[in-house]
């Protein structure tokens, strides 16, 4: 499977939702994860974060002078495409972790959450 990228948006580097997704193009959203309301109360610090997820319409428009990827192109945008819709996907693209105290047998831990929080999206096919 090849997978290609198409765009990316940029993402100014704020905590909120700090993009304007009224668009309907892909784009960063904002959802708040709390450990305790999904049973994690082990967890000390912080009560939560900012997860984040991608949503929105991906523009499938290729730019390159390539006949055979325009072609491609042509067919995927043409209306009565059954690939149209399921070809292109807003999806995460880029990823950052989250510190968190914990409590286990009595003793607090630092550790790092690997790769939980979105912080950029794009469209791929």
């Amino acid at each position: 499977m090849v997978l290609f990228l198409l765009g990316r948006r940029n993402i100014r580097k704020k905590r909120a939702t700090d993009q304007n997704c009224n668009s309907g193009f892909c784009c960063l959203k904002s959802v708040y994860f709390d450990f305790h309301e999904h049973g994690m109360d082990n967890i000390i610090r912080p009560s939560g974060f900012n997860m984040n997820f991608c949503d929105g319409e991906c523009n499938m428009q290729i730019e390159t002078n390539d006949r055979d990827a325009l072609i491609l192109q042509d067919r995927i945008n043409h209306p009565e495409s059954p690939f149209r819709r399921r070809l292109s996907c807003c999806i995460p693209i880029k990823w950052s972790s989250v510190e968190i105290v914990e409590f286990r047998n009595g003793t607090e831990f630092n550790r790092v959450l690997e790769n939980v929080k979105v912080m950029e999206c794009g469209c791929v096919i």
